[in-house]
Parts: structure tokens; sequence; C-alpha cells
């Protein structure tokens, strides 16, 4: 480390935009038959591995699907995990005295990431849910093929 006695240097300046690396990828086709609902979209693991998600819109928000989720659980499977995980995190909220989405004027939105196939889905602390939330007054939550691929998230508009 540096010497304790100094002050910090600043942090470096932000590089401009004519700096910042760029790759262009070739993608694979997505997948030839559609998914249960929406349409396919790519996402990109933190590595550049193209990931493959149904992508689904709706009048509260949008839903991420992997494909590793959707082979392990079918769509129906998906969604009654991230239901139920939906409920135990608004209980947990409610135990702990959280304000529930929406409330207290400043999100406006909620986006939660869900681990639904693979190590660690199931009945671990907080079943099927990653443990990750945001929303929209605090840190988001990262959002990558590598995250999606066995998982999904789901983002909710809160308020207009």
């Amino acid at each position: 480390g540096g010497d304790p006695m100094l002050p910090a240097p600043p942090p470096p300046p932000p590089p401009p935009p004519g700096k910042v690396p760029a790759a262009i990828l070739a993608l694979p086709d997505l997948p030839a038959a559609p998914p249960p609902a929406g349409e396919w979209r790519w996402t990109l693991g933190s590595c550049g591995r193209p990931v493959a998600v149904a992508f689904r819109e709706d009048a509260e928000g949008w839903t991420l699907l992997g494909e590793g989720a959707l082979a392990a659980l079918g769509a129906a499977g998906a969604e009654a995990a991230m239901e139920g995980a939906d409920r135990r995190l608004e209980e947990e909220d409610a135990e702990d005295g959280e304000r529930p989405p929406g409330e207290g004027g400043a999100a406006a939105f909620t986006l939660r990431l869900y681990r639904l196939a693979g190590e660690g889905a199931g009945p671990a602390p907080r079943p099927a849910v990653a443990a990750t939330e945001g929303r929209g007054d605090a840190a988001v939550p990262p959002l990558d093929g590598d995250r999606l691929r066995l998982g999904a998230a789901r983002l909710r508009r809160t308020r207009g």
C-alpha cells in the first residue's frame, strides 16, 4: 500500500469515449424454436460468452428468462418459482420492517434476480432467489448472461 501519512491520490479521470476498448462479436443463431412467451434476445457473460434469454414485456415491466432455466423448469415452472420467491421476499421485508416496493415515493422500479436452476437453486435460505434486489433508489444488481443462463431477471415499475 501507500504511505498512511499521505493523502490518497485522486481517482484517475474517466477515459474519453474514443479510448474505451470495444469489440465486435460474431453471435451464433438464436434458438430456432420460439420461447414459450416473448422473443429470444442475446445477453453477454462477463467474458463475452453469448447467452440466449427469453424476453417478455408486459404492462408492469419486463422479464428475462435464461435458456438453462427454461430447459430445467419450463415456462410455467419458472414462473411459479419466481412468484413463490417474490412472496417469500415480501414476507421477509414485512418482518424486517422494510417498505414494500413502490412505497415511500422514491423507487420507480424494482429489479429482482432469480437463481432457478443449477447449484444454489432450491431450498436455500432464500429459495430460488439470488441474494440481490435493486430498487430505483438503490444500487441495481448487475445483469449479465452468466447470471441469467440458469435464472431470470424481472423488472417491475412501481410508479408512473
